[in-house]
């Protein structure tokens, strides 16, 4: 973990990153890592986890525009709303990072 600190300290205190696009950015880091990475077992299985047929969550960040009429007058139309152009603007910041740092990850 210091070694990527070490490297993307400036990037992570511009505080334009949320503490999850950080978190994004770290298992990211160390999912390249492969089994070198201490965290491989738990990465590995967050891997495993992923679209499990019926027993997959599904967010309604994903749901299509008919979908999001079923919730036509509730409040949570709005904040999913809401919720996607904040993962926009985080998308374009971790674009820059990308950009800056892109040999992290490779």
């Amino acid at each position: 973990m210091g070694h990527w600190i070490s490297d993307s300290a400036e990037l992570l205190t511009t505080n334009k990153l949320s503490e999850l696009a950080c978190l994004a950015l770290y298992l990211m880091y160390e999912k390249k890592q492969g089994k070198k990475s201490f965290w491989y077992p738990y990465i590995r299985e967050l891997d495993r986890q992923r679209g499990r047929g019926q027993l997959a969550v599904e967010s309604p960040l994903l749901w299509s525009e008919n979908e999001l009429n079923y919730l036509t007058g509730s409040p949570t139309k709005a904040e999913v709303f809401e919720r996607a152009e904040g993962i926009r603007r985080e998308y374009t910041e971790l674009d820059t990072v990308w950009f800056m740092a892109g040999s992290l990850f490779q």
